[in-house]
């Protein structure tokens, strides 16, 4: 059976970038004022504005509000944004000099590939905050930066330093990824990040002592003590074997999106054996590939069989069998690697070639995999972080849960895990050491302060033994916790206005349900507008990205999708009950949406500029994953694959996807929003704590409030403000309506 899911794969790099000068009068020059006749009339422009993208329109009409007609809410929430606009213009102007000071300071320290790493970051911010980024690119000084750093990426490699040149090349892609340099800095990181995942697999010893190398030099702070626990590459390969990898891709050949061959697929497959012979490090574990007459073979046969796959006319899956085949026979005369470790390279090697998306799912991950997407799990029921000291700390137990009724607290250490320390580990190590069949028992040992608010309070130490229970995890979220229940929510940003707000994290198997008793609520308490905020939302379920959809959209195609033959297949469409069609929205976006959330944003942004919904988007440019993966499993059973197959169109053909060196992709806001690197990062923290569950021990929550209130949220205070209007607009039009006729 296929299974459709959408997911956005591997973490979402937000990094800063740097800038030149640009004249803080430019930043802050006021835009002419738009005419208009009392608040009624103010409020209908400046919902109009919005939806029409004009953000020059938008500030002028923040900057002559009228007070005929106006409400003092409506009044003071345009003060407030438009003094939070201008301390936003204040704010880039001073990050900008110092970003660049601090860019030249770096660069003139002369400390090597960590002087240059710093100097990236703040070239990073500099562009980031820039509002003319191509000049960033222009400023000889940036230019200077990246011909050095390109020349220290390469010899870093060359050295067998892999962590100094995938620093270096990753913070050069990410600095120049809108440019060509962009592509060729991507393929770079790629390499040179297959050679890091082999370390992490094979001798993680050896790549935390060049982590904690880096550290020092970096900042003079080493890592945590290694922890070898779950590091054993021997049982994670169990049940690996050749006839699945050709398996996977024998079905790549055949069904990829873009019709990728034999030939593409098969130098991936070689690249990544040849990665493996060629990363010195590997060498401690397997000493095979230390005689340099046994390696040479190896790479040899890998040569050979490059040139053959280049001069053939017409590959099969045949040629694939024999190659891997051939490698393993050869291997087993030369450096004698274990035949499991050769396999997996070649076949991660092979699905690499094709896109970032598809993948072969190893037996040892398809537990996590199958996470990604469900609305449960099973385990004990905490969501734990790292504090400022690499501890493994409690965020919050979740309702109802083990952890939660044994009396776990937001802010207990985590140290043990069935006796195992868990400092050093990495959070995914950890929770496969909690997570586990249900109904089997695990030893959870936490400290804790006696005095949660006093830092120097004595530690206790408390050993739980819970048994794991299948998790239900919420992926809809409110404004403010209202209770001591995981669904005990206030979902009114503006309680006093009637605005309301959800959050969805991303679509499992019960988002539309969670999001429809969500809107039930409001709407029993008379919501006039919506804030539907999919900021930082990378996907999930396709099903449920059109079910969310449907709520909105009365008819009209939801999304689709577009095979390697350029054939629109699978349409889904509006079911005609849309609950929530005359609700004035504003959807937030950004650069961390994704996948299921770009097509809800993308769906619901067509069918409101076509004026058939009140329906505004608003924020950043999303992340650009619009492709189909097929889930599927392997010969054997043992493993699974996720493939592209397809890309997702929106209603009006536009294609999600971010191809390499593509200059369109996403779903473009239709007001842009920008926030500063220091406003998104304050904004996340707020609200991570503000979620804390209540009733378990916590001390008094952050007040989301804040995050409009001091200037955290821009995005989401110009959507509270645009949504007032619109109901102000409404409110003023009904009053009309009502006066009898004379």
């Amino acid at each position: 059976m296929l299974i459709r899911k959408l997911s956005l794969v591997g973490a979402l790099a937000f990094a800063a970038v740097s800038m030149v000068a640009v004249a803080p009068a430019t930043l802050l020059a006021s835009p002419t004022p738009i005419a208009h006749t009392d608040a009624a009339d103010w409020a209908t422009k400046l919902w109009n504005t919005a939806k029409a993208g004009d953000e020059p329109g938008f500030r002028a009409l923040l900057s002559s509000f009228p007070a005929e007609g106006a409400t003092k809410p409506l009044a003071d929430a345009v003060a407030k944004l438009r003094e939070h606009y201008e301390q936003r213009e204040k704010d880039r102007a001073e990050r900008m000099e110092k970003s660049r000071a601090e860019m030249i300071k770096n660069v003139e320290e002369n400390k090597g590939v960590s002087s240059l790493a710093k100097a990236l970051v703040s070239a990073m911010e500099l562009s980031d905050i820039a509002t003319d980024k191509a000049a960033v690119l222009r400023d000889e000084k940036v230019a200077a930066l990246i011909a050095k750093a390109d020349e220290a990426a390469h010899q870093a490699e060359a050295a067998g330093q892999w962590l100094a040149a995938s620093e270096l090349f990753v913070r050069l892609q990410l600095l120049l990824e809108d440019q060509p340099a962009g592509v060729k800095y991507k393929e770079d990181s790629e390499r040179v990040a297959h050679r890091l995942a082999m370390l992490r697999m094979y001798t993680p010893k050896r790549l935390w002592e060049m982590q904690n190398q880096r550290r020092i030099e970096s900042d003079g702070k080493p890592l945590p003590p290694y922890n070898p626990a779950a590091d054993d590459y021997s049982k994670k390969l169990q049940g690996v074997d050749a006839r699945m990898v050709v398996d996977a891709l024998t079905r790549s050949a055949f069904d990829h999106v873009d019709m990728a061959d034999w030939g593409r697929i098969l130098r991936g497959a070689l690249d990544g054996v040849r990665n493996l012979a060629t990363t010195t490090d590997l060498r401690e574990t397997f000493p095979g590939l230390a005689d340099q007459a046994a390696n040479a073979q190896l790479l040899a046969a890998i040569a050979e069989e490059e040139e053959s796959v280049r001069k053939s006319p017409a590959l099969t899956q045949a040629d694939c069998d024999r190659i891997l085949r051939k490698l393993i026979a050869v291997n087993a005369k030369t450096v004698q690697l274990p035949e499991t470790v050769l396999v997996h390279e070649f076949g991660n090697g092979g699905m690499d070639a094709l896109d970032d998306f598809s993948a072969i799912i190893w037996p040892h991950e398809i537990a996590r995999f199958n996470k990604m997407t469900q609305g449960s799990f099973v385990g004990v029921g905490v969501q734990i972080e790292f504090d400022e000291t690499s501890n493994v700390r409690v965020v919050t137990p979740i309702e109802g849960t083990p952890a939660h009724k044994a009396g776990i607290r937001p802010d207990d250490l985590i140290t043990k895990v069935n006796g195992t320390a868990v400092f050093g580990l990495s959070l995914d190590q950890v929770v496969d050491l909690i997570t586990g069949p249900r109904g089997t028992n695990v030893s959870v040992t936490v400290e804790r302060k006696d005095k949660p608010t006093e830092a120097d309070s004595p530690k206790k130490e408390i050993e739980f033994s819970l048994k794991r229970d299948r998790i239900e995890v919420a992926s809809v979220k409110g404004w403010r916790r209202s209770g001591e229940g995981e669904n005990d929510w206030s979902w009114f940003v503006d309680p006093q206005e009637k605005i309301g707000y959800v959050r969805v994290l991303n679509f499992t198997e019960t988002t539309s349900d969670e999001l429809g008793k969500a809107v039930r609520s409001m709407q029993q308490e008379g919501v006039k507008g919506m804030v539907l905020d999919l900021r930082f939302n990378p996907g999930g379920l396709l099903d449920q990205a059109v079910e969310v959809s449907r709520m909105f959209v009365e008819k009209g195609v939801i999304v689709m999708t577009r095979n390697a033959a350029g054939r629109i297949e699978d349409p889904r469409r509006a079911q005609g009950d849309a609950a929530l069609s005359h609700m004035p929205v504003v959807v937030l976006i950004n650069r961390g949406s994704a996948s299921a959330s770009e097509i809800v944003s993308g769906a619901l942004q067509h069918y409101g500029n076509r004026g058939d919904i009140p329906v505004v988007v608003m924020g950043q440019r999303s992340y650009g994953k619009g492709s189909v993966q097929q889930v599927m499993n392997l010969r054997g059973g043992r493993a699974m694959m996720k493939l592209t197959t397809s890309y997702y169109m929106l209603p009006d053909e536009r294609i999600i996807h971010r191809k390499p060196g593509a200059q369109v992709w996403g779903v473009d806001p239709n007001l842009p929003v920008e926030m500063l690197p220091q406003q998104i990062a304050d904004s996340l923290t707020l609200r991570k704590n503000a979620d804390v569950l209540l009733g378990v021990g916590n001390e008094a929550s952050p007040d989301p409030d804040d995050l409009i209130n001091k200037n955290l949220d821009l995005q989401l205070e110009a959507a509270r403000l645009v949504l007032m209007a619109k109901a102000h607009s409404a409110a003023v039009d009904q009053a009309n309506a009502d006066k009898p006729a004379r």
